[in-house]
C-alpha cells in the first residue's frame, strides 16, 4: 500500500513565500511522490522527494529553480518546499504543470513492444537534454507520457563530479556504482552514469524488472548481470524468467544491455550513449539493420516517435 507523505489539503510554503495547497496523487517512483498543487487558481505539479532529510535542498533544488524552465522534455523547478512526514523533515519540488499523464515504467504498462521502443527513443532525447543542460539525474526520475508517446522528465537534479550529491538519493541497481560511495570503482561521476541509469529504466520498460533484481525485486549485486539464453531467464542463480518478452527483443538490444551491465559497470566510457540506443530502436521499429550510431539524425521521423 502506497504511503502518502502530503494528504490532501496541505499547505506547503515555497522558498519564496507561496502557498501551495495539495489536491491529489498522482504516482510515484522508488524516491519520489507526485501530487497536484494549486496556487491561486494555477495548477502545478508537486514532487515530495522520500529518502534523505531537508538540508541538503540548497544544493540540489534550490540552486537550480528557474535554471531550465521551459524545456522540451525536462519539466523544470519552479519553487521548492520543505515538509514534515512522521516526525522528520523533507524536501520538494514545485515543477512546471504538465497534461501528460504520470506512467512508471513497467512491463505491465498498457504499451506494445513498438510503443515500448518509442518511449525508449524519446526518454533517449530527454535525457540527452538534460546532460545538454549540464545535469545529471541524482535518482531515478518521474516520467510523465502523452497520448502520443511524447515523454517529459521529471528530475531530481545534480552536477556530475561528487559521490555526496549522491549518496543519499541513488536508487541501488538503477543508478550506476559510481554514485554510492561505498562501492565506487570510478573516480566521480559523470554523464556516463546517466547512461547507466537510462539503460536500466529502459531494461525495465521492456522486460519487465531491473538489470540487477531478483525475482522478488531485491538488489543483489552490480558484478552479476547475466542472461541464460537456454533457459531466457535473468541472473539464472535467481530464476528469473522472462520468457517471451526476451524472445521479442532483438539481439542487438541485447547486445547493448549486456555492453552497459557487464563492462560498463566498472568501465563508464564503455557505456554506449543515446545515439546509440536511439539508432538501435528506430532499427527495431524499421526492420532495418544498422552501421553507425545515429548521432547524425538529428530529426527524427514524427512516425517513428509518436504513437501514431
Amino acid at each position: 500500500m502506497e504511503i502518502n507523505y502530503l494528504e490532501s489539503g496541505k499547505i506547503l510554503t515555497g522558498m519564496y513565500g507561496k502557498r501551495y495547497i495539495t489536491r491529489s496523487f498522482v504516482g510515484a517512483t522508488e524516491l519520489m511522490q507526485v501530487y497536484t498543487v494549486v496556487e491561486h487558481g494555477i495548477d502545478y505539479w508537486a514532487v515530495a522527494v522520500t529518502r534523505g532529510g531537508a538540508k541538503v535542498r540548497t544544493k540540489l533544488v534550490e540552486q537550480n529553480t528557474n535554471a531550465y524552465a521551459n524545456q522540451k522534455s525536462v519539466l523544470g523547478i519552479l519553487d521548492s518546499f520543505v515538509f514534515t512526514f512522521e516526525g522528520r523533515d523533507y524536501f520538494g519540488m514545485i515543477i512546471e504543470p504538465c497534461d501528460f499523464n504520470f506512467s512508471i515504467l513497467k512491463y505491465d504498462s498498457p504499451y506494445t513492444m513498438e510503443q515500448r521502443y518509442k518511449i525508449a527513443i524519446n526518454l533517449a532525447i530527454a535525457f540527452k537534454e538534460f546532460r545538454e543542460l549540464g545535469y545529471v539525474n541524482a535518482t531515478v526520475p518521474a516520467v510523465a507520457i502523452s497520448e502520443e508517446l511524447d515523454v517529459k522528465l521529471i528530475p531530481l537534479p545534480a552536477r556530475p563530479g561528487s559521490h555526496q550529491e549522491w549518496a543519499d538519493y541513488a536508487t541501488m541497481g538503477y543508478n550506476a556504482p559510481e554514485c554510492f560511495k561505498k562501492i565506487a570503482k570510478a573516480e566521480t561521476t559523470s554523464y556516463e552514469s546517466d547512461r547507466f541509469l537510462y539503460a536500466a529504466m529502459v531494461h525495465r520498460l521492456i522486460f519487465g524488472i531491473g538489470p540487477f533484481e531478483t525475482k522478488a525485486n531485491r538488489f543483489y549485486s552490480y558484478e552479476d548481470y547475466v542472461f541464460d539464453t537456454k533457459t531466457e531467464s535473468l541472473a539464472i542463480k535467481y530464476g528469473y524468467s522472462v520468457g517471451a518478452r526476451y524472445r521479442d527483443v532483438r539481439d542487438d538490444i541485447k547486445e547493448l544491455f549486456t555492453k552497459t551491465f557487464k563492462k560498463g559497470v566498472n568501465e563508464p566510457k564503455e557505456r554506449p550513449d543515446e545515439d546509440e540506443w536511439i539508432a538501435i530502436f528506430i532499427a527495431a521499429i524499421t526492420g532495418k539493420t544498422i552501421s553507425g550510431s545515429g548521432e547524425d539524425d538529428d530529426s527524427l521521423p514524427e512516425e517513428i516517435i509518436t504513437g501514431e
